[in-house]
């Protein structure tokens, strides 16, 4: 009995192994779906659903293929819309994670590996895929990711499948699936799996007698013909068209990315190589705590063992598989910290890397099991078992934080608080991606509050040029006559007079409701202290704050009592908002400074308690204790001013550790050294004011109040030569600088 319950047993395990990569996309749908938003999610979540479920147009560069896949999965009768779209995403990650398996065990094959260690090895792939939290994440909200990354493993597949065994019809497959990477989902796909296939089928068409590469642009343009969703679309006028791409002209800007190219000019594509290396830092670290364990050891023997293959017949093949994924790898992190930093932090870029990445680790898992066991198959596979514990479990507890135990949906109660806030009528400024895409969703897809308008801040030039306001208008004739009068305006006249239109919109609106959510500080000049603070959205009029506490309560209250990674940090965000009014105030209000100040810090420790160590809570802290520090120095209780300017020195600094090249951080640091300086007559400590302001200098934060602060310096060291030299750069800059005129008057005669 015991040995046909074996028997059996062997046989069921046998067959899930040769079928290893159904039973890895099984678990890994029942994962993601498990995990799945139940609503809405952040960042750009809210748009790309409102997009999909309402077949409109979503940001550049415009995703038709995965839009229409959205539509397909909101007719299942599961769940929210919302969830439907999250699920979409789920599909595809589910996929991603099948196909990896199967990759990895045929790479693997090709250098005939025994079976079962061919299947640890592929296991361990596609566990490590599914586990990390970045692929987790992607796969479980409304996003571009896990779909990218499907149609890349299936391209994948395809392209190992036609160099190892050349066929018509998988040579044209492929040919189809780089025509839908072209332009059907993220535009990465171009560099890292489209120019492959280019490379690939120049290469049949020169070498190769067969008539399929002659065909196979046929099937390129005819997986290309997705991208006639957006014209198409667009030309209609659905509620949801970004960029309303109905033109060659406007089509061919949305697919460069032009306007968001434009709005993040200054971080995308930099020739700064004290950020470029700044960001490739980040990325890498991030990349390393989110692989954890061997993993990324056994990537890089993977490369080095495909490389170094040694079995005639399939090397070239294996070779050339290494160098694909090596490509994807290379590009996916070149684009990681050069084209999209901005996305580092959300765990935005690396899907392609982590899919190229899963397949090298797999392999080097399997040679180092190898290595380790010699001849012996038993020992190499025991070894491989330990390999795949040791790689897989680290990310997946790193990552069940996130996942499973922190609840990340907040956007939904986030979102829809925000709109139960307008009166009628009423005018949204929005800054963020989080309540830009989540008012989206309301609008479109669920049809909330048609009486409001929302605005993107920092898009405001897409409302002038397209002479269109989304979501609504019709109610506000005067918004859209405003819109017409700065149309008329040049490109470069438009751009520069952002703030003058946020002003005249203000004036404008007259009795109109106006809500301001917290964001872009350039902008709050356009409203000169007329911000009230609320939770979400700050309501245009005479400010009043009361009590912090309130406010915190409030917060916590529409996030719940676990939130997630991202809840925290838009938490975090809005407190550091709301003491920034009040540190504003203090300023203004000097009769009571003390009391604005002291629910400024407030309500910086409560972001902290929300997000430890977020940047601009330490930053405008820092600013909050100088200032304290300035008054209680001023009062004559210079002990008391020396500890309080120490811990502004110390918050700013702690700033700094986590973004040493934030320039308003560098410069506060250095100003608060100075203090420090002559307060307790330490000159070392201009030494270091100097290094702070010199690399602030070299990230680009140059402007008046460094190099005045600089002047002051050598001043003080008594380098009034190099002092004047400072000074005459301030007035070059600000010619209206009273005081850098009265140093340079001084510097000069001494």
């Amino acid at each position: 009995m015991d040995s046909q319950f074996t028997a059996s047993l062997y046989r069921h395990v046998d067959a899930a192994g040769r079928r290893g990569y159904l039973v890895m996309g099984m678990l890994a749908a029942i994962q993601y779906a498990l995990t799945a938003g139940p609503g809405l999610y952040w960042r750009d979540s809210g748009e790309l659903a409102a997009a999909g479920l309402s077949l409109g147009i979503g940001h550049p560069t415009g995703f038709p293929l995965y839009l229409m896949f959205v539509k397909v999965l909101s007719f299942l009768p599961l769940g929210s819309l919302a969830f439907r779209a999250n699920l979409a995403s789920a599909v595809c990650g589910a996929i991603t994670v099948g196909v990896v398996y199967k990759v990895t065990e045929e790479v693997l094959a090709a250098g005939q590996v025994k079976s079962s260690l061919r299947r640890a090895g592929a296991f361990a792939a596609s566990g490590l895929l599914a586990m990390v939290i970045g692929f987790w994440r992607s796969s479980t909200v409304a996003e571009v990711y896990a779909p990218s990354a499907a149609l890349l493993a299936i391209g994948l597949l395809m392209f190992w499948r036609s160099i190892v065994h050349p066929d018509p019809r998988r040579g044209l497959a492929l040919s189809l699936v780089a025509g839908l990477s072209a332009v059907g989902i993220h535009g990465m796909l171009r560099w890292e799996f489209v120019v492959p296939w280019a490379v690939l089928w120049l290469w049949y068409l020169v070498r190769s007698r067969a008539n399929w590469p002659r065909v196979a642009p046929v099937f390129f343009v005819l997986g290309m013909a997705v991208l006639a969703y957006l014209p198409v679309v667009s030309a209609r006028g659905p509620l949801m068209d970004w960029g309303h791409p109905h033109s060659m002209t406007a089509l061919w800007r949305h697919l460069a990315a032009t306007r968001i190219r434009e709005a993040f000019a200054g971080q995308m594509l930099t020739t700064n190589t004290t950020w470029l290396w700044f960001h490739f830092k980040i990325f890498t670290a991030q990349l390393w705590d989110q692989l954890l364990g061997p993993a990324p050891i056994l990537l890089l023997v993977g490369i080095i063992a495909m490389a170094a293959h040694r079995h005639r017949r399939a090397r070239r093949p294996v070779v050339l598989m290494a160098a694909l994924l090596v490509w994807i790898a290379a590009t996916d992190c070149v684009y990681a910290f050069w084209v999209n930093p901005m996305g580092i932090e959300d765990l935005q870029n690396g899907t392609g890397l982590l899919v190229a990445g899963a397949v090298l680790t797999g392999v080097g898992l399997v040679s180092t099991a190898r290595f380790l066991a010699q001849s012996l198959h038993g020992l190499a596979v025991t070894a491989s078992i330990v390999l795949v514990l040791i790689t897989v479990v680290p990310p997946a507890a790193s990552a069940w934080t996130e996942k499973v135990s922190g609840a990340d949906w907040g956007a939904s109660t986030w979102n829809r608080a925000a709109s139960d806030q307008l009166l009628p009528a009423g005018i949204v400024l929005v800054q963020s991606d989080d309540l830009a895409a989540g008012q989206s969703y309301l609008h479109v897809v669920e049809d909330a509050r048609p009486d409001v308008v929302i605005l993107v801040r920092q898009h405001l030039w897409d409302v002038v040029t397209d002479r269109r306001v989304v979501v609504r208008a019709e109610r506000h004739d005067w918004l859209l006559s405003l819109v017409e009068d700065y149309a008329s305006g040049t490109k470069k006249a438009r751009l520069a007079g952002r703030l003058g239109f946020l002003r005249a919109l203000m004036d404008h609106a007259g009795t109109q409701p106006v809500y301001w959510e917290p964001g872009d500080e350039k902008d709050v000049r356009a409203v000169a202290g007329r911000l009230r603070p609320g939770v979400p959205l700050f309501f245009v009029a005479p400010p009043m704050l009361g009590h912090a506490v309130p406010i915190i309560q409030r917060v916590a209250a529409l996030l719940g009592g676990q939130p997630g990674l991202m809840s925290r940090r838009v938490a975090a965000r809005h407190l550091t908002a709301v003491g920034r009014l009040a540190y504003r105030r203090a300023l203004v209000d000097r009769g009571h400074m003390g009391a604005w100040l002291a629910n400024a810090v407030m309500l910086y420790h409560a972001a902290l308690k929300r997000r430890l160590r977020h940047v601009p809570a330490l930053v405008d802290m820092g600013a909050a204790l100088a200032l304290q520090a300035d008054r209680l120095w001023a009062s004559g209780d210079r002990q008391r001013a020396k500890i309080m300017m120490g811990r502004a020195v110390s918050a700013t600094n702690t700033a700094l550790e986590d973004e040493p090249l934030r320039g308003p951080a560098l410069v506060n640091s250095a100003r608060y050294e100075v203090r420090l300086a002559g307060w307790l007559h330490d000159p070392a400590r201009l030494k270091r004011a100097v290094d702070r302001l010199n690399l602030a200098i070299r990230v680009g934060y140059d402007g008046p109040s460094t190099t005045f602060l600089l002047g002051v310096i050598f001043a003080r060291r008594g380098q009034y030569h190099k002092a004047a030299t400072w000074f005459e750069r301030t007035l070059k800059a600000d010619p209206g600088n009273k005081a850098a005129k009265a140093y340079l008057d001084k510097a000069r005669s001494l």
